[in-house]
């Protein structure tokens, strides 16, 4: 397996689950975009009042992290196909993003709950989104695995 397709995938993945943040923040006027809040959590500067931190560490290290998150799961998600357990196509990435939205989002709500450095966010709006976003994510590097394998047999 190439480790390079997880790097694209994971990227592309991630910048589409974090668009679907973004977009989901405006329409539902809720801050609930993972990189920040992760970069937050990381950096310990939730304020007083719970507000997510906009500082340039916080938001450099949120979207270090999950981008490497991201690269991560690529590369699972490649080596499962890899070994036959499932392939990359859009039913398999829509599977395998739902199982991790769902495990991403009882981790969140468990660590949202029960850290003293966590931002407030709305958190049924925010695992909703975790869900769906992570749906996202696992048909974009479904895609973009198929489309690498193709494009590498030409």
């Amino acid at each position: 397996m190439y480790p390079g397709k997880a790097v694209v995938a994971g990227i592309a993945g991630t910048l589409t689950k974090t668009l679907y943040s973004y977009i989901s923040s405006l329409v539902e006027n809720e801050q609930v975009t993972e990189p920040e809040i992760l970069g937050t959590i990381v950096t310990s500067q939730t304020d007083a009042r719970g507000h997510i931190s906009t500082s340039k560490e916080a938001l450099t290290l949120g979207y270090s992290i999950h981008l490497l998150i991201g690269i991560c799961f690529a590369y699972l998600y490649g080596t499962l196909w890899h070994k036959g357990i499932g392939k990359p196509k859009t039913i398999y990435g829509f599977l395998w993003g739902t199982v991790s939205g769902i495990v991403g989002a009882a981790f969140w709500k468990l660590f949202l709950r029960t850290s003293d450095q966590a931002p407030k966010v709305p958190l049924s709006i925010f695992l909703r989104n975790m869900i769906i976003n992570h749906m996202l994510f696992g048909v974009t590097v479904a895609w973009l695995y198929k489309y690498i394998n193709k494009a590498g047999q030409d």
